[in-house]
């Protein structure tokens, strides 16, 4: 005889089903995408030759404005690259400028203050992504090399240098009401990195007032709405930050003991930190992720004097750590990732020239 499920058992299976579903999700099996290599497909050059450039992502193209050339030109551009249709264009900000920071969302992308003729700038450029148009605000502060980051519908823009030195200061831009509130770090800071993740924004070491490195985080909480701090395992600025999986990462950086190759690692399941080692200590170095692949790439190497092109690569599924090379060494590169790609563009190669060598890395 057939086995048969009676007509009021299903209502049963499919809520135990669902249950199972909805249990799984809850305890973490719903892991970073599993991918298993990294391949630098090369990429071609930007528009145009420069470093100091800020990149950001809205999740399908990856953005790089600003930047200045070795002969100390100031750029506009901003190339945009386009991660499903492999292609890039191009588009302007109002004001040419270096030393700028970037961060976006799926609604906008802000590039804030930087370094213009003579000056700061407090200008912010804001791109809109559905309708591709530009509009301009400030910050309340001129300042250039903010750390900035997105978290849910804010983008937050923290310290940096002014001309009376580093910024205390951090404004906060609300993505759906096209708004700006403000507060303060818990110290002056410059040359911060910043990152997200699970509800909390991190801005981490720099320098103070005093040229002392500091080993101070500052925690935003959205779900708060409250400000703590942490501590990083040793004081460094000039460092880079990234986050994936439920982990934020803070790599290298320089400090007055020297060139930094520590990793400070923040899992905000446990609430807890580690630290883990980069195959070479460098600063000026940028980190990008996508997945369950977090790089690190480029940066200065003060034993040397040279730039690196060291791509150091962490899996978060495995925990396991791999070296691989930019096509070119260089430092004060940028880097973002979106889909199955991480990009990594411009930058000094310290011998001269500001190369427009563009490294794009596919993840499968």
């Amino acid at each position: 005889m057939k086995n048969k499920i009676l007509p009021g058992l299903l209502p049963v299976i499919f809520m135990i089903v669902l249950f199972l579903q909805t249990a799984c999700k809850k305890h973490g099996t719903d892991t970073p995408a599993g991918f298993t290599s990294v391949t630098n497909s090369g990429g071609g050059i930007l528009s145009q030759e420069r470093s100091g450039i800020a990149a950001a992502t809205d999740g399908q193209r990856l953005f790089f404005g600003g930047g200045t050339s070795i002969a100390g030109n100031f750029s506009k551009v901003v190339d945009i690259y386009d991660v499903n249709k492999e292609s890039w264009t191009t588009t302007s900000l109002s004001e040419a400028r270096a030393e700028l920071s970037a961060g976006g969302n799926s609604k906008v992308i802000l590039f804030c203050g930087g370094l213009i003729t003579g000056n700061v700038s407090k200008t912010v450029d804001i791109f809109n992504i559905a309708s591709g148009a530009w509009s301009t605000t400030q910050l309340t502060e001129a300042r250039k090399s903010p750390a900035v980051t997105a978290l849910d519908n804010m983008i937050l823009v923290a310290g940096g240098v002014t001309l009376n030195g580093a910024s205390i200061s951090v404004d906060m831009y609300n993505t759906n009401t096209a708004t700006w509130n403000t507060t303060m770090l818990s110290e002056a800071r410059a040359y911060m990195a910043a990152a997200s993740a699970d509800g909390k924004a991190f801005f981490a070491g720099g320098s103070t007032n005093g040229s002392n490195v500091s080993k101070a985080v500052d925690i935003y909480d959205s779900r708060t709405n409250k400000w703590s701090t942490a501590q990083l395992s040793t004081g460094r600025q000039l460092l880079a930050a990234t986050a994936a999986g439920g982990k934020v990462f803070f790599a290298g950086g320089t400090s007055n003991d020297g060139d930094s190759k520590v990793v400070d690692i923040y899992d905000t399941k446990t609430n807890t930190w580690s630290t883990a080692s980069l195959s070479q200590a460098r600063f000026f170095l940028a980190a990008a992720a996508v997945g369950n692949k977090v790089l690190f790439a480029g940066g200065y190497e003060s034993a040397t004097l040279k730039a690196s092109n060291t791509v150091d690569i962490f899996d978060i599924n495995t925990g396991q750590w791999s070296v691989t090379q930019l096509k070119e060494a260089r430092a004060y590169l940028a880097g973002a990732g979106a889909g199955n790609k991480i990009v990594f563009a411009g930058g000094s190669n310290l011998m001269g020239s500001t190369p427009n060598q563009v490294d794009i890395f596919t993840l499968r």
